[in-house]
């Protein structure tokens, strides 16, 4: 159950990484 707890919050957590940096690039554009 912790595993899985510790999983979601990963793909949460380097989703919005990853929309940050997405979001970013654009604005430099």
């Amino acid at each position: 159950m912790i595993v899985f707890f510790a999983i979601i919050l990963l793909d949460i957590f380097t989703t919005k990484i990853f929309y940050a940096v997405i979001k970013d690039a654009h604005s430099k554009v």
